[in-house]
């Protein structure tokens, strides 16, 4: 059984829901409105409508894509010069420590051929001395030899 009070919160629930659905319509139409004028916005500015405007949209494109491309390929080549500068860089500093490496070897070297050099003049000079010591003792000893064969003789 319905009562009175049922009955009256019946129409008044009814007029609620009715609103609500007007309510949701009206931001549905409102919606679609809106919708459609952005669509006919984007239609106007990418399609063309005589053939003269698609071909200027089309250069428009296509410009702006080398120029992003231009501008990518730029910024490659910048990493790229950036990167073979620091290679190069890291080359020339491994070169550099092995010149310096090879030129203190080379150092050592030096100084080791400049001792043996001074060594060598001194031992040249000692052989020198006992040359011609050795001649003397050689000139004394042909002497002595000549001086002895003339005592055997007599």
């Amino acid at each position: 059984m319905i009562t009175a009070n049922e009955n009256m919160l019946r129409p008044n629930s009814e007029n609620v829901q009715l609103q609500d659905i007007k309510e949701r319509f009206q931001n549905y139409i409102r919606n679609v409105k809106v919708m459609r004028s952005q669509l006919k916005a984007t239609e106007s500015i990418t399609a063309p409508k005589r053939p003269e405007d698609e071909v200027t949209f089309i250069r428009g494109l296509y410009e702006e894509e080398i120029r992003n491309l231009q501008e990518k390929l730029g910024k490659n080549d910048q990493t790229q010069d950036g990167l073979i500068g620091q290679q190069n860089s890291l080359i020339g500093a491994e070169y550099q420590h092995s010149f310096r490496k090879s030129s203190d070897v080379i150092g050592l070297y030096r100084d080791d051929v400049a001792e043996v050099q001074d060594l060598l003049l001194v031992k040249m000079k000692e052989l020198d001395n006992i040359q011609k010591a050795n001649l003397g003792l050689r000139s004394e000893l042909d002497v002595l030899k000549s001086l002895l064969e003339e005592e055997e003789e007599q």
